[in-house]
């Protein structure tokens, strides 16, 4: 998280979503450096079984060559990406938002499950769902200040954490906002009880047989099924039980309904195709999922070898990879949503219109802004995209330099690790504003990354006008996309977490000509220089103030240059892109100080001794055999 100069100080450490998110791979955040919750899973069941299938297709985004100034390509926000294109420059009609109209009994078993309850609250981080209109409709959604965790998850997007749906004969209900969901966790609570049960009234039909599937590395089984609701159900002469893999036709044939909650083993592709051929036959399914948990904790970015999604693809959904946030619509945790339960005609995401790569098409977008507000804009460049609020365009001289801008951050901070293994597996990383009127200064990394939508007219612009760069914040939150995606973080311990992100950042404006002083102060190492000439240090006050170590490191740039840095982070990327998973803080200090040290060609742990940084005897003595450092 981005702290301006005039409170500089140390954030909250971040949460445990390494890949963006970040969430990695997509990673959103909240108050402070946020990609997930404090551990790698909150609430689930028990570990999962080992290993994952190959298979499912690469997930793709829109997309638009250089000549579509014509044409640009809105998606009704809420989509799954299959919506037909749609002139920019045209009304979009009243029509435009709404869910196509060819999935009639979908609406009907929305009514069936939704009809006089009001709200649903889940403590839980959700991931949201993205579906085929055409077969699926949104069950519950966030409010339109909501993100989705993902740069398809722009504000507005009514994030919705499940879908219902008819595929063939069959039905399904995909619900990505955390198997917990279906849990004892949230049981008694509002409406969630009544919720649940309709859901499986609705799937069951005329059946009577609950199947939870078993042998997969399930999150969530019949043991830790919700009590209060398999009381409702058993209550009325249901029958619930668990079907073993392999989950073949013969398996299938015992359950109306198959429980399939979140597997991470080995669900193969046999399976996933009895599954589909099943459901399109008549039976029906409820797929559990949680993107953001998945990317978190595998090095597959775009969620190939999740089983869930391997099986959604199948049936007409993904899971996305963010994290549903809400400052509009806080439950018992900051920014987690309570979903207020709505009939489908309020479901009216706003379009969402890309103007990409040529800068005919580019300059568009203050026209179209000023045309059509009911719109989202994002101006797409090589690598990065951008969006601002809608009244704020005008304010933006050159749109086409701007992106620009964005795109050599990426590229300058993407060097520094060789190019190795670029966050979010490659794809394009937007820059959004949302409303956030209680921080001011609130940003955060992931894909998008999330900034306040006042910071753009008292900050972004401006400095994108006058200075030609969007100032330190985003070069911050691009360089936590660097060392969270692209490095998994294989040598930031806990206190380090808002340190590697300006060391990006400072490289980024190194590279691009850009001068720091007249946001960040011509003092910005000062108090890094004045910490190091200590005799004995607090280390204390090093782990609380982030440009403390920053100066530090200006100490070991300046004496020794940048080039055993981009070898040391350019190893941490190779190492990333191979799987190496990091350890804990000590495994981590051990991993940056032995890294550096070989990549420098010098002994840096008695620097880092000195520093106050916990040292082990093994680490001192894998680096005592180089020459000692002068510094």
């Amino acid at each position: 998280m981005f702290t301006p100069p005039r409170a500089r100080s140390q954030r909250p450490a971040p949460l445990a979503l390494a890949a963006l998110l970040a969430a990695a791979a997509g990673c959103a955040e909240s108050s402070g450096d946020a990609s997930g919750p404090p551990d790698a899973r909150a609430a689930g069941g028990a570990t999962p079984d080992a290993a994952v299938a190959d298979g499912g297709r690469e997930q793709g985004g829109e997309e638009a060559g250089p000549d579509a100034a014509a044409d640009a390509t809105p998606t009704p926000r809420g989509d799954a990406g299959s919506a037909p294109d749609v002139d920019a420059s045209a009304d979009p009609g009243p029509d435009a938002a709404v869910p196509p109209s060819g999935c009639v009994p979908c609406a009907a078993g929305h009514a069936q499950v939704t009809a006089d309850l009001h709200r649903l609250h889940f403590d839980l981080l959700m991931s949201r769902v993205e579906a085929d209109p055409a077969r699926y409709v949104p069950l519950v959604w966030a409010s339109p200040e909501a993100t989705g965790g993902d740069r398809r998850g722009l504000a507005g997007t009514l994030p919705a954490p499940g879908y219902l749906g008819v595929v063939g004969a069959g039905r399904v209900v995909a619900w990505a906002g955390h198997e917990g969901a279906f849990g004892g966790e949230g049981d008694g609570r509002v409406d969630n009880d009544a919720f649940r049960e309709r859901l499986f009234t609705w799937l069951l039909g005329g059946g009577t047989r609950i199947g939870f599937s078993t042998g997969h590395g399930e999150w969530l089984g019949l043991d830790g099924f919700s009590p209060a609701v398999r009381g409702l159900l058993e209550g009325r002469g249901l029958s619930l039980t668990t079907v073993t893999a392999p989950l073949d036709a013969a398996a299938l044939g015992d359950v109306d309904v198959l429980v399939v909650g979140n597997p991470w083993g080995a669900l193969d592709d046999a399976e996933i195709s009895a599954i589909s051929t099943w459901v399109e036959g008549g039976g029906a399914a409820l797929v559990l999922g949680l993107g953001w948990s998945w990317r978190g904790n595998n090095d597959d970015p775009r969620a190939d070898r999740y089983p869930v999604q391997r099986l959604g693809r199948r049936l007409g959904f993904e899971v996305m990879d963010g994290a549903i946030f809400d400052p509009g619509a806080p439950a018992g945790t900051a920014d987690l949503p309570a979903y207020d339960i709505r009939p489908l005609s309020a479901y009216d995401p706003l379009p969402l219109v890309v103007l990409r790569a040529a800068e005919t098409d580019v300059a568009r977008v203050k026209t179209l802004a000023a045309e059509r507000p009911d719109a989202v804009y994002v101006i797409e460049g090589e690598h990065m995209g951008l969006s601002l609020p809608n009244a704020d365009w005008a304010e933006l001289a050159d749109p086409a330099a701007a992106v620009s801008a964005l795109d050599r951050i990426y590229t300058a901070e993407l060097a520094l690790t060789g190019g190795v293994h670029p966050p979010f597996g490659g794809d394009m990383v937007w820059a959004m504003g949302v409303d956030a009127p209680d921080a001011p200064w609130w940003m955060h990394s992931g894909n998008p990354i999330i900034f306040q939508a006042a910071a753009a007219r008292a900050e972004i612009i401006p400095r994108l006008n006058a200075e030609g760069h969007p100032g330190w914040g985003l070069a911050h939150e691009h360089g936590h996309n660097m060392h969270i995606s692209a490095c998994n973080d294989l040598f930031v311990p806990s206190f380090m977490v808002e340190v590697w992100p300006n060391v990006f950042g400072l490289y980024s404006y190194r590279e691009n000509g850009w001068d720091f002083a007249p946001q960040m102060g011509a003092d910005l190492f000062e108090r890094g220089h004045a910490y190091h000439a200590e005799p004995a240090p607090d280390f204390a006050r090093l782990a609380d103030d982030p440009f403390i170590l920053l100066g530090c490191f200006d100490l070991l740039l300046g004496r020794y240059g940048w080039e055993g840095m981009s070898r040391f982070l350019t190893t941490a990327a190779q190492d990333a892109a191979i799987g190496v998973t990091p350890g804990d803080d000590a495994a981590r200090i051990a991993y940056l100080v032995e890294g550096l040290s070989r990549a420098y060609g010098v002994d840096l742990a008695p620097v880092f001794a000195h520093w106050g940084f916990p040292l082990t005897e093994r680490t001192r003595e894998t680096t005592g055999g180089l020459p000692a450092a002068d510094l």
